[in-house]
């Protein structure tokens, strides 16, 4: 650790980055399957994760 932290905030660390893996992991397995259906554009038009 490069930082000394207490226990909490290590942790809230943590769940803030296992869930940017989740909401990245879930996108990209919606992504696949919407270019196997060919309507990613309309799937992904309102997706704030989208860069």
């Amino acid at each position: 650790m490069l930082y000394s932290a207490d226990s909490d905030e290590t942790e809230l660390v943590e769940v803030l980055i296992n869930t940017r893996i989740n909401i990245m992991s879930i996108h990209y397995l919606l992504l696949s399957i919407a270019s196997k259906q060919e309507n990613r554009k309309e799937l992904f038009e309102g997706c704030m994760y989208c860069v």
